[in-house]
């Protein structure tokens, strides 16, 4: 085995895998929970700008005139902006039941009647107890609803010119302050998903709509929607009839009645209704969710619909936050016993006369490895030495006689020592002998 090769390997998968958790925990951790989330972009191609126009006439009473004689004045207009969005493919159209309300555009004939007339004080006793008609005795001003959408923004429907628009059905501020209007002829429209719950305090919320203060100083074709972002504030109920509302402190203006509040993922949690400005702070406050849904269903509104969060995606999240932890537990318990089964070595090279460590890695791949030093001293087999000695099959000197050799024979002139007559060297000590 490399062992080289096999340490580096397992450092580099147990950084892979340490990266790879991380990354995956981190991934839950900012993933939202599967939701169908809207951008702005999607949100404000649904948005609608409404314009209703008042007409009618105001009997002004004798007390008021300068003659003390009552009277009839001419036909006089008047004109309110608010802020729609489409429930449906079929050009159905949800704003504030007060935009469209006919008690708020005898109110609006009358503001621009006495200002006109620089009596804005009186407008308080004409509100309670003036009369203002139509073109019939009895009948409430006569109101033209009409619904247009910016050329500039991207989706938008109805762009050419506005279009009338009828009045469904309406609620009036006291009874949930909700609307509902339709465009003949048009066809899908891109509608708003409806959120299947009420916020709760906390919850982040974006208020849309046109504010009448930018479209006064904005080129009315190219102007965008203002998104409003804030927060849920409180639950609160009407003083008369006990209707439920959501306090925001998200900021919403006039202008932007009507517009839906969407939560973070692009669902209606009601429209813009009302702020109080009596305060330091305005008090801003939209329609309630389930009266919502309550006010499309009974006007037969195939609405789009949110589903509800059961709480299953946090615990998958939890499930595999767990698994991932559980890995990475597992890992590091693999590393530990392996390193202590396998301690690591270094290679050793020499520079001169110093002894210089290196680790395995620092060696040229395309060289041999140098010889691994170790302490640990050799053990020899405790076995007698091998002596090394004539053969017993080939003796060195033949001393048996020759049928040749002469009965004297040869002698070593140093040593004595008698030799065949074939003889040349003395065994002994390698001395030349007579005959050689």
């Amino acid at each position: 085995m490399n062992f080289q090769g096999s340490s580096q390997g397992v450092r580099k998968s147990r950084r892979f895998a340490l990266v790879a958790a991380l990354a995956l925990m981190m991934g839950f951790a900012s993933a939202p929970l599967p939701a169908s989330a809207s951008s702005n972009t999607e949100v404000e191609s649904s948005i609608v700008l409404i314009g209703t126009t008042w007409s009618g006439f105001i009997f002004v009473p004798d007390y008021a005139s300068a003659d003390g004689v009552g009277y009839w004045t001419d036909q006089l207009t008047a004109s309110s902006f608010c802020t729609g969005w489409f429930a449906s493919t079929k050009g159905d159209i949800v704003t504030a039941g007060h935009c469209v309300d006919p008690d708020e555009g005898r109110i609006a004939i009358l503001t621009n009647y006495l200002s006109s007339q620089d009596a804005m004080d009186s407008l308080s006793d004409a509100i309670v107890n003036w009369t203002v008609e139509g073109d019939n005795d009895g009948d409430d001003a006569k109101r033209v609803v009409q619904v247009v959408q910016p050329s500039d923004v991207e989706g938008a429907i109805i762009t050419s010119d506005p279009i009338t628009a009828q009045i469904v059905d309406f609620r009036g501020f006291e009874d949930g302050d909700l609307a509902l209007l339709r465009v003949a002829g048009i066809k899908s429209t891109p509608p708003l998903t409806v959120a299947p719950t009420n916020p709760v305090v906390g919850d982040a919320l974006t208020a849309v709509g046109f504010p009448g203060s930018v479209a006064e100083v904005m080129d009315g074709t190219r102007v965008h929607a203002s998104f409003k972002s804030g927060t849920a504030s409180s639950r609160q109920y009407s003083a008369e009839g006990g209707v439920p509302t959501t306090e925001i402190n998200a900021d919403i203006s006039p202008g932007m009645s009507g517009g839906p509040t969407v939560n973070s993922k692009g669902e209606v949690l009601g429209v813009n209704s009302f702020t109080l400005t009596n305060e330091q702070r305005n008090f801003n406050f939209i329609t309630d969710t389930d009266d919502l849904e309550t006010f499309l269903k009974k006007n037969d509104i195939g609405y789009v619909a949110g589903s509800v969060d059961n709480g299953s995606g946090t615990v998958i999240l939890v499930i595999l936050a767990i698994f991932v932890l559980v890995l990475l537990a597992a890992g590091a318990y693999y590393l530990l016993v392996w390193r202590k089964k396998h301690p690591s070595t270094a290679a050793a090279t020499s520079f001169g006369n110093n002894s210089v460590v290196l680790p395995r890695s620092a060696v040229h791949e395309n060289q041999p490895a140098p010889a691994v030093i170790t302490t640990a001293p050799t053990v020899l087999e405790d076995k007698p030495p091998i002596v090394i000695g004539p053969s017993e099959t080939t003796p060195l000197v033949d001393n048996t006689p020759k049928d040749d050799a002469p009965p004297t024979g040869v002698y070593c002139p140093e040593c004595g020592t008698p030799y065949p007559n074939s003889a040349k060297f003395c065994s002994k000590d390698g001395t030349p002998l007579p005959n050689a």
